[in-house]
C-alpha cells in the first residue's frame, strides 16, 4: 500500500501599518487563502506589547490544523508578527518533534523580521516528511465569529504538552473563530467580555465514524459541513446530525457518544417531503425548436400542481405523471421525481384531421374523391390549392 507523505507548512506576515507577507514555507493555495490579519484575535487579550511574549492561536480547517504563534509588538494597536504553521490531518508527527518546531517557530521571530540565514535554516527544518494516517479523526471546523482563550503551563491548568497530545484540540473549541492560548506565567489575561474556555484537564477524545448515505440519498452533515470523515467527539456527549438531500426537507438526528470508534446508525429518511412547483417540469414541444408550451395542467399521483405541494420520497419514487396542453396529446408516464431535480416532457403535436369531398365531372353519377389531410392546421392557401 502506498504511504501518503507531506511536510508541515509556515506562513510568515507582520502587522504594522497594513500587513505584510514576510516568508512562505512549502505553501499551498488551499491553506494561504486562510492566511490574513489576526489583530481580532489579540484584540480579546489584555498584555503589554513591550514585553517579549507569544500566544498560540488554533483554528481549525477543513484540512488540517493552523497553528498560530502570535508575538505582539509596540506599535499603533495590535502591531504583531504571526508565523502560522500548518499540520494536515493525520499527521503522523511525535509530540516532542512538534513542541521543538513551535519553540523553532518563536525564535524565527523572536528578532524582528527573519533574515536570510534563519529562513534557510527553517527551511531546513520544515524539509522532512511526515506520513499521513488518513483514517486518523478530524477536528470539526472553527464555525464562531469570535474568539476564545485557554491558559497552559500553570496551576490548574493543563501543560502545552497535554494540549499536543489532545491533537491541540477540544470540541468546544470549534464554536468558536479560534481560541488563543495563554502561558499562564505571564501577566498576559483575556477581556471580560471573551469566552475563557480553560480547564484544569483536557478531556479524553474518542473517534466516532462517518456513517454511510441513507437508502435514500440523504448524506450526514456536522453543523453545515459534510460528515465524511472520522471525527473526534467527547465520551457521553450528545453529537447533532443533519441529514441532507438536495430539494428535500432536512432530518435532524441526535447520537450519544457512548465508546470508541462508534458509528451513528442511519436514521429513516423516507417520510422526508420534496416541495414539487410547475418549474419542477419543463414543457416543451416535440419537434423543432422545441418550444416552451406554456399552457399546461400538471398532475402527480393525482394531485394538481399548481402551486407548491410536498410529497415524501416514497410518493416520488415512482410517480404517476399526466400533463394536459391545448394542442397537445395528454401525457401519462412514470418518473423518479425522488432523485430528479427536473423533469423534461416533450409533448405530442395533437393534429386535425380535414377531409375534402371532390365531384368528378363527366363521369355520370360516380361518387366524388374523398382526400383526408392530418395537420396542425391549414392556410387558406393550401386549401385553394387542394379545391383546384
Amino acid at each position: 500500500m502506498h504511504t501518503i507523505m507531506t511536510q508541515l507548512q509556515l506562513y510568515t506576515t507582520k502587522s504594522q501599518r497594513g500587513s505584510k507577507n514576510l516568508v512562505n514555507i512549502n505553501p499551498s493555495d488551499d491553506v494561504l487563502r486562510h492566511i490574513h490579519d489576526l489583530s481580532t484575535a489579540l484584540g480579546i487579550l489584555r498584555y503589554e506589547p513591550s514585553d517579549l511574549q507569544y500566544f498560540l492561536l488554533l483554528r481549525y480547517i477543513d484540512s488540517g490544523l493552523l497553528l498560530t504563534v502570535l508575538r505582539p509588538i509596540e506599535g499603533d494597536g495590535l502591531d504583531h508578527y504571526a508565523a502560522t504553521l500548518y499540520f494536515e490531518n493525520g499527521i503522523q508527527i511525535p509530540v516532542s518533534e512538534t513542541l521543538e518546531i513551535i519553540n523553532a517557530v518563536k525564535d524565527f521571530i523572536s528578532s524582528g523580521d527573519p533574515d536570510a540565514a534563519a529562513i534557510a535554516d527553517m527551511r531546513k527544518l520544515l524539509g522532512k516528511e511526515y506520513a499521513v494516517d488518513s483514517n486518523r479523526p478530524h477536528r470539526q471546523v472553527s464555525s464562531g465569529h469570535h474568539f476564545a482563550f485557554a491558559f497552559y503551563d500553570g496551576h490548574n491548568a493543563p501543560t502545552l504538552e497535554d494540549y499536543a497530545n489532545a491533537d491541540f484540540y477540544q470540541p468546544e473549541y470549534s464554536d468558536y473563530a479560534g481560541v488563543v492560548l495563554i502561558d499562564s506565567r505571564t501577566l498576559a489575561r483575556g477581556v471580560n467580555s471573551a469566552a475563557d474556555v480553560s480547564k484544569p484537564r483536557l478531556e479524553k477524545l474518542v473517534c466516532v465514524n462517518q456513517p454511510a448515505k441513507s437508502p435514500q440519498g440523504f448524506s450526514a452533515h456536522l453543523g453545515r459541513r459534510p460528515f465524511t470523515a472520522p471525527v473526534f467527539a467527547r465520551l457521553g456527549s450528545t453529537m447533532t446530525i443533519i441529514w441532507h438531500k438536495s430539494g428535500f426537507e432536512s432530518i435532524t438526528d441526535k447520537f450519544k457518544v457512548e465508546g470508541e470508534n462508534t458509528t451513528p446508525p442511519i436514521p429513516d429518511t423516507s417520510g422526508s417531503r420534496r416541495v414539487l412547483t410547475p418549474a419542477t417540469f419543463y414543457i416543451t414541444e416535440e419537434r423543432g425548436q422545441q418550444r416552451p408550451v406554456g399552457n399546461y395542467l400538471i398532475r402527480v399521483n393525482g394531485i394538481e400542481i399548481d402551486g407548491p405541494k410536498a410529497f415524501t420520497f416514497a410518493d416520488l419514487k415512482n410517480a404517476r405523471v399526466e400533463i394536459s396542453a391545448p394542442g397537445f396529446m395528454a401525457f401519462t408516464g412514470r418518473y423518479d421525481l425522488a432523485s430528479t431535480s427536473q423533469v423534461l416532457v416533450q409533448m405530442h403535436t395533437l393534429h386535425k384531421t380535414y377531409r375534402f369531398d371532390l365531384p368528378l365531372k363527366g363521369i355520370g353519377e360516380s361518387e366524388a374523391v374523398r382526400i383526408y389531410i392530418k395537420s396542425k392546421k391549414i392556410s387558406k392557401r393550401a386549401l385553394s390549392r387542394v379545391m383546384t
